[in-house]
This record gives C-alpha cells, sequence and structure tokens, in this order.
C-alpha cells in the first residue's frame, strides 16, 4: 500500500478518544456498533452439462462517500492532532514527529491510491480529479456518492483493520459488498438462461425459474452504519456467514449450442427470414442439449425494440406447422391397425368436404398410392384419407398423447401448451384440417417430443432441461423428471420410422436436403401458412418452414426439430431442411457417434423431380384462388 493512504495516529484512534472526550459521541458510536450489515451470498452458478460455466457471480466492494462526513471526519481527525501536540509540547516532548493535519486533497489522493491498489484487475478506478469533484461538488453533499465500482474482496479487510488499529484514515469512505452477474458467452443461450436485474434478482429464463435456488440466504455481522460512515466492523465471532447459493446444471451441451446458434443464424440470413429457432433433443434421456432462438440480444440491452427476442420462443410461441404433424396421424393409423405402410388409397389432387375443397401442392392425375408414398410425397388428400379412417375421436386422442394441448413438463417460464380444440366443437372442417397439421398449434418443443416419441420405440420421455443442483458443498442433487408413457408401441415406431427414412431417401421424397452424409435419417418436411391474428384466416405468402426428425433412424442419438418464419424460398424442404441437416450433422460429430452407412456425397442433394421442386412439401389445404375464404373459416372452426 502506498504511504499516503497511512495515518499514523501516535495515541489512540479517533473513536476511542472521541468517546472518552464526549458521552453523547461514545452513546452513538455504541450504538452503531450494535447495528448490522448484511453479508450477501454468492449467487449460484448456472452450467452446461459438463460444467461449462453459462453464467457466474464475481463479487466485488462498492466504493462510495458522504462528503460532509468526510469533512467532519477530517477536522475531527485534525483537532484531536492538534490537541495532542499541544499535550506533547507542553510535557516538553519531541513534536517534530507529528504528523500534520490532513486536508480534503491528501484525502482524495488517500482514496485514489487505495482505490486503485485494490481495483479488480481489468477495471478503470478514477482518478485524482474524479474523486475530487465528487467532494466538492456545489450539491448533494449530505448523501451518499458513488466512487467506484469494482474492488477485490480483500479491500473490505484492509480499511477495517487499518481503522480499528488506527492507521488507516479515511473517514467517509464506505465500502459495500457486492455481485455482478457475468455470462462469458453473453449471447449463447441467452433466451434459455435469462438475465438478473440490478439486485442480482432473476428476471427472465433459468435466472428467474430457479431464482430461490441460485440465491442463497446473506449473512449479516456489526457495523457502523451511522454518523461516522466508518465501516468498522465488530469482532468475526459475530459475524453471521452467508450461505452461497446452489448451482444449476442444465442439460445443455455448450458445444451443441454453439453450433446449433452458429447454423440457424447463417440459415436466417441465408434464407432472409425474420427469425429461426431449433431444438435437440438427447433421445435416450430425454435432455434438450440445445434450444436456441435468433436473432438474439445480449443480456445488457434493454432495448424495447428487442423484447420479443427474449423470449424463448422454441417454448413460448406456438404455430401452426403443417404436415410435420403428419407423423401423429400415421402413427395412429398404424396403431390403430387401420392403416399399413403399404395400404392404399385412390388419391386425386384435390379432395371436398362440405363447402371446402383440399389441393395437394402440384396437380396430378388421380393414382393410387400407399401409405408410404402419401407421406413421402406429402399429400394432403392422402393424409385426409388416413385421418377419415381414424375418425375424429381417434385423432384427437393421438394429439393429445403425442402432446398436442399439454404442457411438456419442462417447467420453464412461459411455456405455452399449444392449442387443438375440443373434439366436441369441431365441424367438418376440423378433421382434415388437423389431419394434415394445420389448424391446430404447437411450440417447437412439442414437435421435437413428437419424433421423439417415434425415435424412442414409442415412449414418450419427459423433455428435461434442468439437471440437477449442486450446492454450496458441492453435493449434487438430480432433478426429478417426469414420467415416461407408452403412446405407442415399438411396432408402431418402427414402422413409422421406415416411411420417414423414405422422406429422405425415397425418390419423391420431400425431404431429401435433410440428408446426413454417413447416417440414417428420418424426418418430415413442414410448411405452414401463418394465421391472421387480427382479421382471421390466414396471412397471404407468409409461411412457417418447418423440420423435424432423429438420426441414425434405427438408433437414434438426437432429435432436431427446425422452423424459420417466413424465409425465402418459403418451402420446409429448401429452407428447414438444409438447416436441420446441418445441425444434425454437428450434433452427430461433437457427440462421437459412429456412421451408419457410407458417405456417397459430401453434399445433400436436392430432389430434381419437378413436381418436388415446385411443391417440396405439400401442406397447401386450398386452392390459391379460395385459400382466403376457406381458410377463414377453417380458423374460426378451431376457435
Amino acid at each position: 500500500m502506498t504511504s499516503t493512504v497511512i495515518f499514523g495516529l501516535t495515541v489512540v484512534g479517533y473513536s476511542t478518544w472521541a468517546a472518552s472526550q464526549n458521552p453523547v459521541i461514545a452513546k452513538n458510536i455504541a450504538e452503531e456498533e450494535s447495528r448490522t450489515e448484511p453479508i450477501p451470498p454468492i449467487r449460484g452458478q448456472i452450467t452446461d452439462r459438463r460444467g461449462v460455466a453459462l453464467a457466474i457471480s464475481v463479487p466485488y466492494l462498492r466504493a462510495s462517500m458522504v462528503p460532509n462526513e468526510v469533512r467532519n471526519g477530517l477536522a475531527k481527525h485534525n483537532t484531536e492532532l492538534e490537541t495532542q501536540r499541544e499535550k506533547a509540547k507542553e510535557s516538553g516532548q519531541d513534536i517534530s514527529a507529528f504528523p500534520p493535519p490532513v486536508s480534503e486533497d491528501a484525502w482524495v489522493q488517500s482514496v485514489t491510491d487505495f482505490l486503485a491498489t485494490y481495483a479488480v484487475k481489468g477495471s478503470q478506478p478514477p482518478t485524482f480529479d474524479q474523486v475530487r469533484a465528487k467532494l466538492v461538488a456545489p450539491t448533494g453533499s449530505q448523501q451518499e456518492k458513488e466512487i467506484f465500482t469494482g474492488l477485490r474482496p480483500e479491500a473490505k479487510k484492509v480499511l477495517e483493520d487499518g481503522q480499528k488499529a488506527g492507521n488507516l484514515l479515511l473517514p467517509g469512505l464506505m465500502l459495500k459488498s457486492r455481485t455482478e452477474r457475468v455470462y462469458p458467452d453473453e449471447l449463447l443461450a441467452r433466451q434459455v438462461v435469462g438475465i438478473v436485474d440490478t439486485e442480482q434478482k432473476g428476471i427472465e429464463g433459468i435466472e428467474k425459474q430457479m431464482n430461490d435456488v441460485l440465491t442463497g440466504t446473506p449473512g449479516s455481522r456489526p457495523a457502523r452504519q451511522g454518523t461516522w460512515r466508518t465501516s468498522a466492523p465488530g469482532t468475526v465471532e459475530n459475524e453471521i456467514a452467508a450461505i452461497d447459493g446452489s448451482a444449476v446444471k442444465l442439460s445443455l451441451d455448450q458445444r451443441i449450442q454453439h453450433a446449433t446458434e452458429r447454423e440457424l443464424q447463417q440459415a436466417m440470413e441465408r434464407f432472409n427470414a425474420k427469425s429461426a429457432s431449433a431444438v435437440v433433443l438427447h433421445v435416450p434421456t430425454g435432455d434438450v442439449v440445445a434450444m436456441a432462438n435468433v436473432p438474439t440480444v445480449g443480456p445488457h440491452d434493454r432495448s424495447n425494440d428487442s423484447l420479443e427476442f427474449r423470449r424463448n420462443r422454441a417454448i413460448t410461441d406456438m404455430f401452426e406447422h403443417g404436415s410435420v404433424n403428419k407423423v401423429v396421424t400415421l402413427a395412429g393409423g398404424i396403431e390403430e391397425g387401420l392403416i399399413s405402410a403399404n395400404s392404399t388409397f385412390q388419391v386425386p389432387d384435390e379432395i371436398t368436404i362440405g363447402k371446402r375443397t383440399y389441393h395437394d401442392a402440384t396437380d396430378h392425375k388421380e393414382e393410387t398410392w400407399s401409405v408410404k408414398e402419401i407421406i413421402t410425397r406429402s399429400s394432403n388428400v392422402g393424409t385426409i384419407k388416413m385421418g377419415q379412417a381414424l375418425g375424429p375421436q381417434r385423432l384427437h386422442t393421438y394429439m393429445e398423447k403425442f402432446g398436442v394441448g399439454q404442457p411438456t413438463g419442462i417447467g420453464f417460464i412461459g411455456e405455452s401448451s399449444g392449442r387443438i380444440a375440443d373434439v366436441a366443437s369441431w365441424n367438418e372442417a376440423s378433421l382434415p384440417t388437423i389431419s394434415i397439421g394445420q389448424g391446430v398449434s404447437t411450440t417447437l418443443l412439442q414437435i421435437a417430443e413428437m419424433y421423439a416419441v417415434i425415435a424412442a420405440d414409442g415412449v414418450k420421455i419427459p423433455p428435461r432441461l434442468i439437471s440437477a443442483t449442486i450446492g454450496p458443498d458441492g453435493v449434487e442433487t438430480p432433478v426429478e423428471q417426469g414420467v415416461a408413457t407408452q403412446v405407442v408401441s415399438a411396432r408402431t415406431a418402427d414402422k413409422v420410422t421406415d416411411i420417414l427414412v423414405d422422406v429422405v431417401d425415397g425418390a419423391h421424397g420431400t425431404g431429401k436436403a435433410a440428408a446426413v452424409p454417413g447416417y440414417d435419417v428420418a424426418a418430415k418436411t413442414g410448411t405452414a401458412q401463418k394465421p391472421d391474428l387480427v382479421h382471421g384466416g390466414y396471412l397471404k405468402g407468409a409461411y412457417i418452414a418447418s423440420m423435424a426428425g432423429f438420426a441414425p433412424a434405427k438408433h437414434p442419438e438426437f432429435v432436431v426439430a427446425v422452423h424459420l418464419d417466413e424465409p425465402t424460398p418459403y418451402e420446409g424442404s429448401k429452407s428447414a431442411a438444409p438447416t436441420f441437416s446441418a445441425i444434425m450433422a454437428q450434433a452427430l460429430s461433437l457427440q462421437g457417434v459412429a456412421p451408419t452407412r457410407a458417405v456417397v456425397n459430401a453434399v445433400p442433394q436436392q430432389s430434381t423431380n419437378d413436381d418436388d421442386m415446385a411443391s417440396p412439401d405439400n401442406d397447401e389445404s386450398t386452392s390459391p384462388s379460395s385459400r382466403e375464404t376457406e381458410n377463414q373459416d377453417e380458423q374460426s372452426s378451431d376457435e
């Protein structure tokens, strides 16, 4: 410590002297010493599944002062020095060793040096002029003024010990403990991790959901907080130690999360989408290893125009995802023994039900198609016929079994349950519309869960985002996961998987761009019109492009679900499918999953079939000329 910080008192500290001279002062000091100040706990970390920190709290001290109390303290100190000097002089002692009176500038220099000595590395402590300006400002002389935020914790003990010993005189300087929440990678998993407010309380995401666990319990210790403002505490024996918060371990894998966000950002830019989201589930455990939304904003960006990008849209926002939902119609029909992969239907390019006509995306003559061909080509007409075989009640039941309209159990704040109308309120448009994935709203997490059911042999494993908490003592406590349920048989799941593989590999498959070199992929595309929430019906030319599936197909490791908001091109096969492929490839590589087939082409090839290129995903429910009126009716029927 520099010499300018130390002011030696030759007899006793100022507080001791003042108390011996004036009983009123002695009473004030005694009262101040009986007060306590809180000892804040350190907020627990948030980490990924491998312990990589996503949010940490760094302890520091904030220095402040009250100008009038500084002046009063200096005046009393200088008076004490003069009194002792006179007594020494009268007794014939040598007074040359007595220190000179302490000026305000000397106090400022001492504070400046003290702060510079104990500043956190990389911070910028104030200069002499900056400290002096706050001390001599013409206003606010009785108000506490912050001088510097960013002192190392040991500075408090140095100041306290120096004041108690009487050799460090910085009257009016107060050091208060604080912590700063730091996000090592500010944008990573931003909407999942969340943020804290200025008081270190969680206000979004996991920070809010697990706030009580992360916060800990404050301690306390005696401290002078009144007239003298010396911050001199009582003895250590009188302290009640703080209990730091527990850490929260997420199921996210920082590597896969980073790769997913990178691929989404590139996709959003490549396809000029308004936004993009993705969920990556670990099939054997139900763990969410990546959940990403772009664009996003940093934790310290409080601009109003960025609020919509703070939501974890993969969980909070529901959409009509279109043909990716056809997997439910398919699985329900197979499970009930009503259809098989080889069952056939007569499939024209349009079908009229009541007052509404439903179209495939491209004109074709009436043909006999198998169930596999219907799903591979993503035929709306064929899927509606499958839905008719299943019937309204059973279709509704399977939608609910697969999670539509039900919370996933993940527990994330703001989660949407999705929406499907009660079957009693269905009209003639409901069954055909819902069969092809419109007129029913789901979150992207629910879509991922649908495909995880098929990947996990028909078992629905509740998705998990928080895997454990770790106490200050290092003891790890797993977080209970919901109960798994059998939705369809393993036999049904296996048959559905074979069909979904053909969506990617088959000659007429709409999901060719979802292929991952070296792996068997089971997946389905989706392209759905966006509802007009103001006027009803659907927005003209506004689409959600989706892709969901799993790999390796026969021994699944990951489910990936992707959607892009209003991309160009809007078809799921041309925008969401290549995005799915890129994310899945990264996840499998980072997990070290062995390839299941030889690599033929380094880059997945899109179909050159004219029909596929013109309509990679046939989930248009009406012709362009009649869509607006008919979709308004369909929308209102499912309210």
